[in-house]
């Protein structure tokens, strides 16, 4: 039988929570009087005060009543993460599912749970919602969500998932949107499976959920080389891309005109495949699903023009910076170096790491692996300085065949850093 309430993590020292007597492992039970499950719970029935906590210890439970209502952000105490839903989908296009052996162990674990998409962004595919799940969502309001549709036809979306049992998605989003839940989806793109026809009726069933739909994204299929057993799908080439992108823009240009509102983007991804500029995406603040790969270069580039400004003429002593990426990254920072290396004493260029872990189709620089990237250093001994893009790496600096960066470091002796998340920041670190 799985344990009611949260564990608390740590507690501060000198805290609010310290002095009124919890401590790490306690089992945190109610806030103000209501039962608590995860920390999604405890912020949401604390609301702006706390005042009343019920806690078990050794089996016993305790009640603390605050003499002032305290804030829950002030009590000095976290609360432990609950651990995340599985997923019980076997998607054919799953990239858990195409991961050779000797991976991080966390990298073969199928996360589905709707409060990691509420807190992190994580896409769900809504499979495994109870009714007692949809309950909660609309009572507290989490919102946004991050939805996985790729099809809304209910016969192919169980395909795609593989999954007989999947329910229709589209009364589950009419249900959220009735309720005021906010929702970002994303299309999984596979060219024989879920475009054409197909894509434009998923594209026309989600745009009635607006303005509860608040953005898709189409992203292109990834595809390694383990796909042995695995449904045959065709991979999205620069051909396909080519041909896609104008398709695409008629239905975006369709919904402007009749909602005046863009919320249809194709991930960058598209763009640098068919060798095309992506949209620069002016005047918007925040670009919707930007960690999906939209706007990505655009957030890359802003601020870049006045950075070049500040460059200097000439470096003394000279400097030979390389920057590390994959086949498409090498795509985004040409511009960059194009108007870096007029700049006289600083060699830099860009080093394309091949992707031998999962296979030539995978031209992403997230997606590289350490060892794959040891042996492009090795190649190319004579920079001073090596720049890795941050998201190759995990929160710990370790890549996802377990080769950290201080084991990169270690084993070629050089100075190797990780570069900031755009391009004026870049030329930042250069002139340090």
């Amino acid at each position: 039988m799985r344990q009611t309430g949260c564990l608390i993590f740590s507690v501060d020292e000198g805290s609010a929570a310290d002095k009124a007597g919890l401590r790490r492992a306690d089992r945190l039970l109610e806030v103000n009087g209501r039962s608590v499950d995860d920390n999604i719970d405890f912020l949401y029935y604390a609301g702006h005060a706390v005042r009343s906590l019920t806690y078990e210890r050794v089996w016993k439970r305790h009640f603390i009543r605050f003499k002032n209502s305290l804030n829950p952000h002030s009590l000095g105490m976290i609360l432990e993460d609950f651990p995340p839903r599985s997923c019980n989908n076997q998607c054919i296009f799953c990239f858990v599912h195409q991961l050779p052996p000797g991976l991080r162990h966390s990298l073969y674990f199928k996360d589905e749970d709707f409060r990691l998409s509420f807190l992190y962004g994580n896409y769900i595919t809504a499979t495994n919602l109870s009714e007692k799940d949809m309950d909660r969502i609309i009572r507290q309001r989490l919102s946004p969500l991050y939805l996985s549709v790729h099809a809304t036809h209910p016969d192919l979306r169980r395909l795609i998932l593989c999954n007989p049992r999947a329910p229709d998605t589209m009364p589950l989003l009419k249900r959220l949107k009735r309720h005021g839940i906010g929702f970002h989806v994303q299309v999984v793109l596979m060219p024989g499976w879920n475009d054409g026809e197909n894509f434009e009726e998923t594209i026309q069933d989600l745009v009635t959920l607006y303005p509860s739909l608040l953005s898709i994204a189409v992203v292109p299929v990834g595809l390694t080389s383990h796909r042995k057993n695995l449904p045959h799908i065709r991979p999205v080439t620069p051909s396909y891309a080519c041909h896609f992108i104008p398709h695409v823009r008629k239905i975006q240009c369709a919904l402007r005109e009749r909602f005046g509102a863009d919320f249809l983007f194709l991930s960058d991804e598209f763009y640098l495949l068919a060798g095309r500029q992506p949209p620069s995406y002016r005047g918007y603040d925040d670009i919707p699903q930007h960690e999906n790969g939209v706007g990505m270069v655009a957030s890359f580039y802003r601020g870049f023009e006045r950075a070049v400004r500040r460059m200097p003429s000439r470096f003394s002593p000279p400097r030979k910076i390389a920057l590390i990426t994959a086949a498409l990254g090498k795509k985004v920072l040409e511009k960059l170096i194009h108007r870096l290396q007029h700049i006289r004493g600083l060699k830099i260029k860009i080093l394309v790491v091949r992707n031998r872990l999962f296979g030539p189709r995978i031209t992403v620089s997230g997606l590289m692996a350490g060892r794959d990237v040891l042996d492009r250093i090795l190649q190319n001994p004579d920079f001073d300085l090596y720049l890795l893009p941050e998201n190759c790496l995990n929160p710990d600096n370790v890549f996802l065949d377990d080769v950290s960066l201080e084991a990169l470091q270690k084993k070629t002796g050089k100075c190797i850093k990780i570069a900031p998340p755009s391009a004026k920041d870049i030329i930042s670190m250069i002139l340090e």
